[in-house]
């Protein structure tokens, strides 16, 4: 399996086509959202494999077992570890076919894959109204590079962490100026953003910290970047797991609805 430079990305475009839907594709392969990119061979592949740096790991093209080998080990042998010792606790795998998952044993021999049931959301309306819900003492700020640089916040560590994880830097984070929190005196409390970007679309992440759950403050945060999306028109996307949920009614809450379900299959690792 060879690394692939982003002037060679054209050649594996076709072959993700059929997982285009999820909008960490078009954001890997434009640059917007760090990753790698593999594939059986630079000129003509017919395999290929894009990773997030983070837990997802899309498989696409023709599983041929000759390969097998090669991407068993760089699956297992170098993006593993690399993984681990980030603390990332297991990688989503997510297929253009099914006869991936029918080959995983063979691919994956004695790994113990488990089937997580995924959900599509697009929104159907904006149902709430974050001005309207911001409680009194707390104030809504952008995540702009002046916020996140902000030391004197408790929680602003895990924030610019987020943006980092999913962005090249910050300053490319901002350029699609989407993101905010919630600022209970002086702790971040909920922050919602875009991690993932296509030319007109933006995936949403959203977190709280464990200490402000259950006031409605995630919420605020996501309904923020949506009335951002709306000013724009920016499409939002949502994606989380079927168990999540917690995701699936914010998800509710904000107005998005179900449009798709699929599988992905999720390797744990064991720390």
């Amino acid at each position: 399996m060879i690394h692939l430079s982003p002037e060679q990305y054209a050649a594996v475009r076709p072959l993700f086509t059929p997982l285009q839907q999820n909008l960490v594709v078009e954001s890997v392969l434009d640059g917007h959202t760090q990753g790698r990119v593999y594939a059986d061979e630079a000129a003509n592949p017919q395999l290929a494999m894009l990773w997030t740096l983070m837990d997802t790991v899309l498989l696409a093209g023709q599983p041929d077992e000759r390969r097998f080998p090669a991407l068993r080990r760089l699956l297992l042998d170098e993006m593993l570890p690399d993984a681990r010792a980030r603390y990332i606790p297991h990688f989503t795998l997510l297929i253009d076919r099914p006869e991936w998952a029918a080959q995983f044993p063979a691919l994956l021999p004695d790994q113990p894959l488990v089937d997580v049931p995924r959900l599509d959301f697009h929104l159907a309306g904006r149902r709430v109204d974050w001005q309207n819900l911001l409680p009194e003492g707390m104030h809504l700020h952008p995540l702009d590079s002046a916020f996140l640089a902000r030391t004197n916040l408790a929680n602003i560590m895990n924030v610019v962490g987020w943006v980092r994880s999913f962005w090249p830097d910050v300053a490319a984070f901002e350029q699609r100026e989407l993101g905010f929190a919630v600022v209970a005196g002086q702790t971040v409390a909920s922050w919602a953003l875009a991690v993932y970007a296509g030319a007109r679309a933006l995936e949403l992440g959203v977190e709280t910290a464990v200490s402000h759950r259950g006031q409605g403050l995630a919420t605020i945060a996501a309904d923020a970047c949506l009335a951002a999306c709306a000013a724009r028109g920016i499409t939002p996307h949502w994606q989380c797991d079927e168990a999540n949920a917690a995701s699936v009614r914010l998800a509710a809450r904000l107005g998005f609805v179900p449009q798709r379900q699929y599988r992905a299959y999720r390797l744990p690792f064991a720390f």
